[in-house]
């Protein structure tokens, strides 16, 4: 009974320790693809029961806003102030990415 024991520990072991590497190997590259570029416009999510939350983030942290989704979870902005992303998150952003990836993927209405 104990050898069986053994086994099993042992393969749980093993399947998670290839579970971890898988997890890395896919989401460090996706990681780095999202991650936001210096000099570029940036996507910034908020929670999504919070209609327009994305517009107040972008005015609070100072950015100029682009572009945003038709119930303002997400917008799109610019920055020169090298800052912004911390002031992005500082003023209650759920996330901030790299713009380009997100526009491809949603719908955005421009903001001039």
């Amino acid at each position: 009974m104990s050898n069986a024991r053994t086994h099993v520990h042992s393969r749980l072991k093993t399947g998670l320790i290839a579970g971890l590497f898988a997890g890395v190997v896919i989401l460090a590259p996706a990681a780095l693809f999202l991650a936001p570029k210096q000099d570029a416009p940036l996507a910034v999510l908020a929670l999504p029961w919070q209609s327009g939350a994305a517009l107040r983030i972008a005015a609070a942290a100072g950015g100029s806003l682009i572009a945003a989704s038709s119930e303002g979870t997400v917008a799109i902005v610019r920055s020169d102030d090298p800052a912004i992303v911390g002031n992005l998150y500082s003023a209650g952003a759920l996330l901030v990415l790299d713009a380009a990836p997100v526009q491809a993927c949603l719908r955005m209405v421009a903001k001039s």
